[in-house]
């Protein structure tokens, strides 16, 4: 579990830069006629239980059907590439993660994971990709673990050491798991690419489909972060901070899916958001060893 102080005045700051950078990336998908809207996540908690950002919070996480997403990464960018860089995993990139990271110029926002890639990631938000699930349960099922598997397994062929939800001895055990399946891929010359290409081709074997069900497969659990599309479309409009964003119509039950009573406010010691190894807005720096 990751969780760090920041000045007040920074992480409100950090807050505005990413709300600017919502209002841009709304404003694409509109021109291009796409649809983002906010999942089970703590930017949709915080939309609905403050109407903006949870307090201690500093992210916005984005959701979209990969269809939409492939389009916003085929036209969307070239309308945003004068401000900001793209991140997503791929065939021939080294991002180990399958969320589109919008990334401001000019600013840093290193997370501890990702300090020993070979590249820089900016103040950003996520667009975080959202399949379609096989209506039928068997087949479901294998596309759910599979999908699953085949991300993890991507991610660790690119980064050693991920974030770990969980403390103590479970976390030193899974970090161990982590550091074997690291190198003994690398050891063993497994192609990233070959990776890639097998969750491709399993999160997206309903491509096109108006299924009953739909999940995200960057989550911590296979069974994690499924939803079914009559609670997401249509969406509605809810204020967050200064503009109005998407979020769907029921995301009471998503919410209340997720995470329990979404309502209560956490104690301190359960609290998590993304404190950087580094920090740099572009005019001043705040650095964490």
């Amino acid at each position: 579990m990751i969780y760090g102080e920041y000045q007040p005045d920074v992480l409100r700051r950090l807050q505005l830069e990413e709300v600017e950078i919502l209002k841009d990336f709304s404003e694409v998908c509109k021109k291009i006629g796409i649809q983002y809207f906010l999942g089970p996540c703590g930017t949709l908690i915080g939309a609905v239980r403050h109407k903006g950002f949870i307090p201690w919070d500093d992210d916005i996480d984005t959701f979209m059907m990969r269809e939409d997403l492939d389009l916003f990464l085929k036209e969307g960018t070239k309308l945003m590439k004068d401000k900001y860089q793209f991140f997503i995993m791929g065939e021939d990139n080294d991002f180990p993660i399958p969320t589109l990271q919008i990334c401001k110029k000019g600013t840093k926002f290193i997370k501890e994971s990702f300090k020993k890639l070979p590249f820089d990631t900016g103040i950003a938000i996520e667009v975080i990709p959202v399949y379609n699930l096989a209506d039928g349960q068997k087949e479901r099922k294998k596309q759910i673990y599979r999908g699953w598997f085949w991300q993890k397994l991507y991610m660790l062929r690119k980064m050693p050491s991920p974030n770990i939800s969980m403390s103590g001895f479970k976390q030193i055990l899974i970090r161990i798991c982590c550091l074997i399946a690291h190198y003994g891929m690398k050891l063993l010359c497994i192609s990233p690419k070959w990776i890639y290409r097998k969750y491709r081709k399993y999160t997206e074997m309903c491509s096109g489909q108006k299924t009953e069900y739909v999940k995200v497969f960057n989550c911590t659990y296979p069974m994690m972060d499924i939803m079914k599309r009559s609670d997401i479309f249509p969406t509605i409009e809810m204020p967050f901070e200064d503009m109005l964003v998407s979020v769907p119509n029921n995301y009471d039950a998503i919410l209340k899916d997720a995470f329990g009573d979404y309502m209560q406010i956490p104690p301190a010691e359960k609290r998590t958001n993304h404190y950087p190894y580094f920090l740099s807005f572009g005019d001043e720096k705040m650095e964490e060893a």
